[in-house]
């Protein structure tokens, strides 16, 4: 028998068309944490005590503000009856920190193209008034 949390939790997910992944946005997986604890009915306390974590650690992840270990995803896999699976939650973590590298890659590489353009800029005017080589 479902509680009333899991319905909702489950009614909210419908209306979205998804059970709580966006696949077009990698999301840190503390969100999806989140939705679990929602799903069973348990406080981030009962969830820290259950895998031998503390409360701040599973706070901070479920605030995206830590990541998710391959020994956290074991302990999540064995609370939770194998579902999700910890690869579920190592490929999560993985798929998040790519995203997140690949958007500071992005920012890195907007500086050095407009240092560059800047470069080719000066260069192509020098080079109009013919300054380079004397």
């Amino acid at each position: 028998m479902l509680t009333k949390n899991q319905k909702l939790y489950i009614e909210n997910k419908k209306e979205q068309g998804l059970y709580g992944v966006d696949f077009l946005k990698n999301e840190h997986p503390g969100m999806t944490l989140q939705d679990e604890l929602i799903f069973f009915g348990l406080t981030q306390k009962e969830l820290a005590e259950k895998i031998g974590y503390t409360s701040q650690t599973v706070n901070r992840i479920i605030k995206g503000n830590e990541s998710i270990t391959t020994d956290m995803a074991l302990a999540l896999e064995r609370v939770f009856d194998g579902h999700p699976s910890a690869q579920f939650w190592l490929n999560m973590q993985s798929s998040y920190d790519q995203e997140v590298s690949r958007a500071k890659e992005l920012e890195e590489a907007k500086g050095e193209i407009s240092f560059f353009k800047e470069k080719v800029k000066i260069t192509f005017k020098e080079l109009q008034k013919g300054e380079i080589g004397r």
